[in-house]
């Protein structure tokens, strides 16, 4: 018997904000167990900036035969899914009243998650579990995406605790001693003067993108950002924004709780994805917007229950490839999963995965390297180590770059 599985899909996922990601700022003790105890891809990296591609692949990969449910806020991803005839399709609307919510239940993304137990707890569902059980029919998928990351921070604030957030202790230096204080080359001070970029990141951000917001609108409003901030931004700004978005991915990490409990009366596995990534602050971008740098592509999976191995995939890998690892009925027999494959080396440019922007912009991941190029203008990063993809070194080592503008 197959389990049945609930996947919970995510636009606007940023893998920044993730404890099993290596976020020091934010707690997410849920998604924390589900790594520990499951599989989770380091470097999930999707095809696209377009979450419906995304969504379109995914779909296509899974086995014909496997009863699918299918519920979702977003219109895009239910026109995806009827072309795939779901045994259930449900669009949801919940409205909104601008404001922030006053209690977890009363957010989209719960209100969402519940309609989503309604139909695990259906009698038609239950009698395909009934079938699973008796015979070797294909075991059920329930299906939850949203949008609300990309639309909608309604997550009360105050999920997120203010201890969390609060500087440490400033302890002032001891005073130096004056034959120091009168050291002659103490007199002037020096400041390192600010490198130029490639003339093209002056101009890196896209038509949608909005002026910087206020920390003010960070803690009261709902509507996410899409902002380029400006070269003398103020910290605060940022921090405001993370401290929200904060909020919203402490928000899905109770809820994968209240799915897991809910669903602890049958072999079930719990599925955690990314549809797109999101800019947290890194290249002066919040939200979806500028240049197809790695925040935006690469995406959480996280992956537990029943015969899932507990390992971490480090290769790089497109959604549909790692979910279709976690779906299979053995999981670690091969592919993706499997201990050969784990152990093996990675070679520098096997494992690649192909990005494309809807502004035209490439990316090309591989397991040592990411390849940016935008118009006539190349970067290149490496990897793991750069995960930001901060330092272009394409100057360093300009057959490597050849190698992956051949590869591209």
């Amino acid at each position: 018997m197959q389990p049945r599985s609930v996947v919970l899909s995510l636009e606007g996922f940023a893998t920044a904000a993730l404890g099993p990601y290596g976020c020091s700022w934010n707690q997410t003790p849920m998604l924390d167990m589900l790594s520990a105890t499951g599989t989770t891809f380091d470097r999930c990296i999707v095809p696209s900036d377009d979450p419906a591609v995304v969504l379109e692949r995914c779909l296509g990969a899974l086995p014909a035969a496997r009863p699918l449910y299918w519920l979702s806020d977003s219109r895009p991803a239910i026109d995806v899914a009827a072309a795939h005839r779901p045994r259930h399709l449900q669009h949801l609307d919940f409205g909104g009243s601008g404001e922030v919510a006053a209690d977890v239940v009363d957010t989209a993304l719960a209100q969402a998650v519940a309609a989503l137990l309604d139909v695990l707890q259906d009698e038609s569902t239950t009698a395909d579990d009934a079938a699973n059980e008796s015979t070797s029919a294909a075991a059920p998928l329930f299906w939850l995406h949203s949008d609300v990351l990309l639309r909608r921070w309604d997550a009360p604030r105050d999920l997120v605790p203010e201890e969390a957030w609060e500087e440490e202790p400033w302890e002032e230096e001891p005073e130096a001693e004056e034959a120091w204080s009168e050291a002659p080359w103490q007199e002037d001070s020096w400041e390192p003067e600010a490198e130029d970029g490639p003339a093209w990141q002056e101009s890196d951000s896209t038509p949608e993108a909005q002026t910087a917001g206020s920390d003010s609108t960070a803690s009261t409003g709902v509507q996410p950002p899409a902002i380029e901030l400006p070269p003398d931004h103020d910290p605060d700004v940022t921090l405001a924004w993370m401290q929200a978005y904060a909020a919203q991915v402490l928000l899905v990490d109770q809820l994968v709780a209240v799915l897991r409990d809910a669903t602890a009366d049958r072999p079930t596995r719990i599925i955690v994805l990314g549809t797109s990534g999101l800019a947290l602050g890194e290249r002066r971008h919040i939200g979806a917007v500028g240049p197809l740098y790695s925040p935006r592509i690469q995406v959480p999976l996280m992956a537990g229950g029943p015969g899932l191995p507990i390992t971490r995939c480090a290769l790089p890998s497109t959604p549909e490839a790692a979910l279709a690892a976690v779906l299979q009925p053995t999981p670690a027999a091969a592919g993706l999963l499997s201990p050969a494959q784990w152990a093996a080396d990675a070679q520098p440019f096997e494992s690649a995965v192909r990005t494309e922007g809807r502004d035209g912009s490439l990316g090309l991941t591989t397991p040592h390297w990411y390849y940016h190029r935008r118009g006539e203008a190349e970067q290149l990063f490496v990897k793991p180590d750069d995960r930001n993809d901060i330092n272009d070194v394409s100057s360093r080592v300009p057959e490597v770059q050849q190698s992956m503008r051949a590869k591209l």
